[in-house]
């Protein structure tokens, strides 16, 4: 009963009050998170910032538009290192966004800004290296161009086609001007056509890409020698002998150019020098015996022709000169078995059947003497020393002696020329004169006031 009592008094009192409870329906209440953009809206939103960076934007002005936004750095700085990922494995440049998001990280706005500057710095970084790879590329290409055009220019050199080689040099020196090889190979083919003042050039083009290029210098002294121009060629002689001084070739060379100074005592200290570095330099010492000859020491030149014939046994012209030092020394004999060497290794070489001649016509063989200059005379028609001395032979013989006349291809052929005495002298110049009239006019002159002469010995 007094349950029911109290339970009436409280329902009265909560309606007389008006007093509400809120209603239980068993369910939780949910709280809404804040939704993330997508990459897709990161990226527009970015480039947006960007684009009002690249307009002027300051600082505050780019704080209000990621507030305004609702965008966090955090998130951004997230998405942004992801996208920035995506930026370097691209093949694209990207240059303009580099540099807007490298101006973004200059108005300080944190660490979007830091990031974002730094892929920027990055990117610039890539593009600077591309370009320094694809000017290598270029640079490499043209090398590869200039190498082939030199290779094929030194085979067309070597075929002895030195047109087609300087057509290929210049087509090495166009894709690589300071290719110095390909110069000096241009002078080289420019000299093997007797055209020394473009040589020059060429070898000058060489050194001034490389200064100390001796070969260069060597070649360029061969030139100015060819153009008589000695003291020149001395002087490029002396940069080679510079840059290498134990170059033989140079100072061989500078020997040559001093000898035809007539400076004999200083051409043969620049071929002691060339055989000092090399002593089996058979032309060094052949010249080396040409300059002691000039001061009269026949006998010091005949040991240096020696020592060329020594490391080349068929050196045809130390031989010859060998039996001009020994003639020189009235030993003819020995001079005769010289020229008879040289001819065994030079048969159509004028120059020792004259001289043997001379040789033959000291010792009294007569008839032995004219067959040398007839020889001499069937291999150089115009040499007047031989009509000339043929003629005095002929003069101061008694007989012709038919077996060498026979063997004479120019008596075989001149039958006249067997005759001997006055008839035979001025036969030999009569002859001579069809091919050397202005050396021999005087010489038949004489012969018609003369019926007697001397053999011309040689040096």
């Amino acid at each position: 009963m007094l349950r029911r009592l109290w339970q009436w008094l409280k329902r009265f009192f909560q309606r007389l009050f008006g007093s509400k409870q809120s209603p239980q329906t068993g369910e939780q209440t949910k709280v809404e998170s804040r939704r993330q953009p997508t990459d897709a809206e990161y990226e527009t939103l970015f480039l947006q910032l960007l684009a009002g960076v690249n307009e002027g934007w300051s600082r505050g002005r780019v704080k209000g538009f990621l507030d305004a936004k609702n965008i966090t750095q955090a998130a951004l700085v997230e998405w942004l290192r992801r996208f920035g990922e995506r930026l370097l494995v691209s093949s694209a440049e990207n240059t303009e966004l580099a540099e807007r998001m490298v101006r973004l990280r200059e108005l300080s706005v944190g660490e979007v800004g830091e990031v974002a500057g730094e892929i920027g710095r990055r990117l610039l970084g890539r593009g600077g290296e591309t370009n320094r790879q694809d000017a290598k590329s270029a640079e490499a290409r043209e090398e590869g161009e200039a190498e082939a055009w030199f290779d094929r220019g030194n085979e067309q050199f070597d075929a002895g086609d030195f047109e087609g080689a300087i057509a290929s040099y210049d087509k090495a020196v166009e894709f690589k001007l300071d290719y110095h090889e390909a110069w000096n190979n241009r002078g080289g083919a420019l000299f093997n056509l007797g055209r020394f003042e473009e040589a020059i050039a060429s070898f000058d083009k060489a050194v001034e890409f490389k200064p100390d290029k001796h070969e260069a210098w060597d070649n360029r002294g061969l030139a100015l020698r060819n153009l008589w121009r000695m003291e020149e060629a001395i002087t490029s002689y002396n940069k080679a002998i510079e840059f290498k001084p134990d170059d033989n070739a140079a100072w061989n060379n500078r020997g040559v150019a001093l000898f035809n100074l007539g400076h004999f005592e200083d051409a043969i200290a620049s071929y002691d020098k060339a055989v000092e570095f090399k002593p089996d330099y058979h032309e060094a010492w052949n010249n080396r015996g040409n300059a002691l000859s000039e001061l009269g020491r026949f006998s010091d030149a005949i040991a240096s022709y020696d020592k060329a014939i020594e490391f080349k046994p068929d050196k045809h012209e130390a031989w010859y000169n060998r039996g001009n030092a020994l003639v020189n020394l009235g030993r003819f004999e020995d001079a005769i078995g010289s020229y008879d060497k040289a001819i065994e290794f030079k048969p159509d070489d004028d120059a020792p059947w004259y001289s043997r001649g001379v040789a033959l016509g000291n010792l009294g063989r007569i008839e032995e003497a004219i067959a040398s200059y007839d020889k001499a005379i069937e291999f150089k028609p115009d040499k007047h020393e031989a009509w000339i001395n043929r003629g005095f032979a002929a003069g101061s013989s008694v007989s012709c002696d038919p077996l060498l006349a026979f063997m004479s291809a120019i008596a075989r052929n001149n039958p006249h020329l067997n005759q001997r005495g006055y008839e035979g002298k001025l036969a030999s110049y009569e002859e001579g004169l069809k091919y050397c009239h202005q050396h021999l006019a005087s010489a038949a002159e004489y012969a018609q006031n003369s019926s007697s002469g001397l053999i011309n010995q040689v040096r």
